[in-house]
């Protein structure tokens, strides 16, 4: 994922006036993807937000933490492009909530690991 990317997600995140109907539903997709993490992960191994570090792990790493990534690959089973999608909604959450993380970073914290 390109730095232009992450900011034109972070520019209509900052103004949903300047964003399209398409752009508006995606928050939405990305409230509704927030809210479905318990589920998926069995209520442990969540984002604190807005740091984006796991509220279980020792010493909250980055989220998503290995056993976090370990959950979703295996609520996802074979539909890896479906993971993808998933934590892409979580990627455009997480680019708003820490806008000086560089897009490289959040990419590889992500999207990289369900290839």
């Amino acid at each position: 994922m390109n730095d232009w990317l992450i900011n034109r997600m972070r520019s209509l995140q900052a103004d949903p006036a300047r964003s399209t109907g398409g752009a508006m539903m995606n928050a939405r997709t990305v409230a509704r993807c927030i809210e479905a993490l318990p589920h998926r992960l069995g209520d442990t191994h969540l984002p604190d937000r807005p740091a984006w570090t796991c509220q279980t792990c020792p010493d909250g790493p980055p989220w998503p933490c290995s056993p976090a990534r370990t959950r979703l690959a295996e609520a996802y089973g074979p539909d890896r492009s479906g993971l993808a999608t998933y934590v892409n909604a979580l990627l455009f959450a997480a680019a708003g909530d820490l806008p000086r993380a560089p897009a490289v970073e959040l990419h590889e914290r992500f999207i990289s690991w369900t290839k």
